[in-house]
């Protein structure tokens, strides 16, 4: 529990509860612990109708939901995908995983997500290296909305698919679309931090129901449908998601828009005490765009005998408080030493000087004061 002098205030914990312990039981008591039966349809349908695709398939987690949603975009080895740096390695690894090149871009300085002149600049840089562009892969990150608008154009424009990594905004909208909507394919996640859990899970979206059943046969071993016999027109992968945790993902769904309530109502918290302190700022959401906050993310000029983000960090901890850095960029992590990419420099800036703050929803006022104070301390003293 938080909210308690002495316990320790964690950044993203689970927000679980009586619904979801129902959940679970009534699918233990009906036996539903596989990865068949009523469950894991009903919580897709709950997705199809929140995010507005009208397929979706439920996998083991965020990561497998990418792996499939590039398959499904025909990435093959030796294959180009345009994918941001500044990102979590669960959303590009998959590119490396089937043998494909990723071309990491730089971000926006504000919305976190991809540039579109530097995606344009990475299809150059393809054209020059003799790769083939098959996909480009933005990411919606710490629950903000990525503007599709340009990179669909010039993905078009190039023969390329485009697959949405929303797997940090669930919930988040633009223009009235949700999260990841424009895209061809897009993925979502439900690991433990989320801004709601199926104890972890994914999935993967989209308007075309030829790809989503091929993705659930993918993710069953890439069994072929129906009757007994275990026919398989190409190796798959085991990406199923448990019946049991569809049911507590279900029971989630529920609760959603009171968890977005108040992981906003905790940065607006943060806005209001922190904001106005020397050197510190928070991104703005862009006109038309409704974040979830999932994480909030507090930016510190460099300078002014203030410690920077790493020490910050390091105070906190001191204090019983988990902060994080925000994601270290791809072509910076040893994983893809020597790698192509296309600036990266806003990416880098934005690792040397933010954090992630406590945003969790279970958090309390009184936690979210705590924080207050010591960042405070730490920034003023």
């Amino acid at each position: 529990m938080t909210g308690s002098p002495g316990s320790r205030v964690l950044l993203s914990g689970p927000d679980l509860g009586e619904a979801e312990i129902r959940a679970a039981v009534a699918a233990l008591e009906a036996g539903e612990v596989g990865s068949f039966g009523a469950q894991p349809p009903r919580f897709e349908a709950a997705l199809a109708a929140r995010t507005g695709f009208a397929h979706v398939a439920a996998v083991a987690s965020g990561t497998a939901a990418m792996h499939l949603a590039l398959k499904l975009a025909g990435v093959r080895a030796g294959d180009a995908v345009i994918a941001p740096t500044f990102t979590f390695i669960g959303g590009v690894a998959p590119i490396a995983q089937l043998g494909a090149v990723p071309i990491f871009v730089d971000c926006e300085a504000d919305s976190f997500g991809l540039a579109p002149e530097a995606v344009e600049a990475a299809f150059a840089l393809a054209r020059r290296e003799g790769l083939t562009v098959r996909a480009v892969a933005p990411a919606d990150l710490f629950g903000r909305c990525t503007d599709l608008t340009g990179i669909l154009a010039i993905a078009r424009a190039h023969g390329a698919t485009v697959v949405a990594d929303s797997a940090e905004a669930l919930g988040a909208t633009r223009d009235g679309r949700h999260a990841g909507l424009q895209a061809d394919l897009a993925v979502y996640s439900f690991n433990a931090n989320k801004i709601i859990t199926a104890v972890g899970g994914g999935a993967v979206a989209s308007g075309d129901p030829a790809l989503i059943e091929r993705a659930r046969r993918l993710a069953n071993q890439g069994r072929t449908p129906g009757g007994v016999e275990y026919e398989h027109e190409e190796p798959g992968f085991n990406y199923r998601l448990p019946a049991l945790l569809a049911a507590i993902g279900a029971a989630q769904m529920d609760g959603l828009d009171a968890r977005i309530a108040r992981r906003r109502r905790i940065h607006d918290l943060y806005r209001a005490r922190l904001g106005v302190l020397d050197g510190v700022r928070f991104d703005d959401e862009a006109p038309g765009e409704r974040a979830t906050r999932w994480l909030t993310v507090m930016q510190l000029s460099p300078g002014g005998g203030r410690p920077g983000p790493r020490a910050l960090i390091d105070v906190l901890a001191a204090r019983g408080i988990e902060a994080r850095p925000v994601w270290k960029p791809m072509h910076r992590q040893r994983a893809f030493a020597g790698g192509l990419h296309v600036g990266g420099e806003t990416a880098d800036r934005l690792h040397a000087t933010s954090l992630c703050l406590p945003s969790g929803s279970r958090l309390t006022d009184a936690d979210i004061d705590r924080v207050c104070e010591a960042v405070t301390a730490a920034l003023t003293a």
